[in-house]
């Protein structure tokens, strides 16, 4: 797990940015993409925390739905202009 090399810490802040980042670099296709938003609104929400609370992560999962979402419709745009029969991304 070479994503990993880099984390020399197990706070929630450094091992959520790293699995984002990963996602990112290894994304494949729309659906890699969607992950790795969610992923990175995780790590947002977890910034700066080295241990978290169900309402720590209930506000990461809002961050992450809000990312995920802006990054389907910023995907249903570009298709919809390139691929108007594939533009119905639910």
């Amino acid at each position: 797990n070479k994503g990993w090399a880099g984390v020399s810490t197990n706070s929630a802040s450094a091992v959520s940015a790293a699995a984002a980042r990963g996602a990112l670099l290894g994304a494949c296709g729309n659906s890699g993409v969607i992950l790795s938003q969610i992923l990175r609104g995780m790590a947002k929400g977890l910034e700066f925390k080295e241990h978290f609370t169900c309402e720590h992560f209930a506000e990461a999962l809002g961050m992450a739905s809000a990312m995920a979402h802006s990054a389907v419709m910023k995907l249903r745009r570009e298709s919809g202009s390139r691929h108007p029969q594939h533009a119905d991304i639910s």
